[in-house]
């Protein structure tokens, strides 16, 4: 990105915080657009702060090294009413449960554990920031992200011990009902934060 002007490279990290939405460092912008200046990064994300400190719905705060996009807090009981009418499909939450439980996990085995493919609930959960994959040889380990505990107000660990005792194949087909209310009552509770894409 070396003949990248100044304003074009602005417009580029402002929607990168607009898209993840939750804190990035420095490194990682600089990283994601293949610059070669921390500082240049610096400078242009403190104009941004700057330019979002009045007037917007949202703002723009750091703690050192990390930046994020923020909606005001006087916006947040819209957000929660907003985001408690708000659902994730049946058929993706069953996926996200398996996952949740077997991770790391692959495609293959999520297919077999679920009896089909699950190639559209993945690339909704993967795009939605639910869950994030690592490249090992040929094939892709699937985890749930932070999103997974903000969301649902629980932990990996929590929620393994949960279900130990049971079958997660059943759980997941003759449960899910269950899974939604679950996630109607904890949505209520605490507005949830976007996340980043964790490697």
């Amino acid at each position: 990105m070396e003949n990248s002007s100044y304003e074009e490279i602005k417009n580029k990290i402002e929607a990168i915080l607009f898209s993840y939405a939750d804190w990035i460092t420095v490194q990682d912008i600089v990283k994601i657009l293949n610059l070669d200046s921390e500082e240049l990064v610096r400078s242009i994300l403190q104009d941004l702060k700057d330019k979002f400190k009045e007037g917007f719905s949202f703002s723009i705060i750091n703690e050192e090294d990390k930046w994020k996009m923020k909606v005001r807090d006087e916006y947040d009981n819209l957000l929660e009413e907003f985001i408690s009418n708000t659902e994730i499909p049946k058929s993706a939450l069953n996926v996200l449960a398996v996952i949740a439980y077997e991770q790391p996990i692959t495609k293959t085995r999520l297919n077999e554990i679920m009896g089909r493919s699950v190639v559209k609930e993945i690339n909704y959960l993967f795009k939605n920031g639910f869950i994030v994959y690592t490249k090992k040889g040929v094939g892709r380990y699937y985890k749930v992200t932070k999103k997974f505990k903000d969301y649902f107000q629980i932990d990996v660990k929590e929620f393994k011990k949960k279900f130990k005792s049971e079958d997660l194949k059943n759980y997941t087909n003759n449960n899910e009902d269950n899974i939604e209310n679950k996630n109607d009552e904890n949505i209520t509770k605490e507005k949830p934060e976007k996340t980043k894409i964790e490697e």
